[in-house]
């Protein structure tokens, strides 16, 4: 595999977890980048597989906020597809905003 170099700027926070990670997994920092890549591409492929529902459901079931609305926000609304898309892409503030305006 061809492989090309990149320079990136990251935080001293960043390069501490890079560090921690590459330390817990034994594996160089290059290793833990590509990994963690690797893991978020295939993690995004597998997502695109889901329907909107899902996708959506999945949002509000990995945010406690959110969670705590989720009979309101996964309801059977008449926008349908729409609607699930519209979770999937707002902010949290917006979709808390959405659900207190229609509680």
């Amino acid at each position: 595999m061809k492989t090309k170099t990149i320079a990136i700027r990251i935080s001293q926070e960043t390069a501490r977890q890079l560090t921690e990670l590459g330390q817990q997994w034994g594996e160089t920092q290059s290793d833990v980048i590509r990994r963690t890549i690797q893991n978020e591409y295939n993690r995004e492929i597998e997502m695109s597989k889901l329907s909107n529902y899902d996708r959506a459901a999945n949002k509000v079931a990995g945010d406690p906020d959110l969670a705590a609305h989720s009979d309101f926000i996964l309801a059977d609304w008449p926008e349908g597809d729409e609607h699930w898309t519209w979770v999937i892409k707002a902010s949290k503030r917006e979709i808390l905003e959405w659900v207190e305006a229609g509680s």
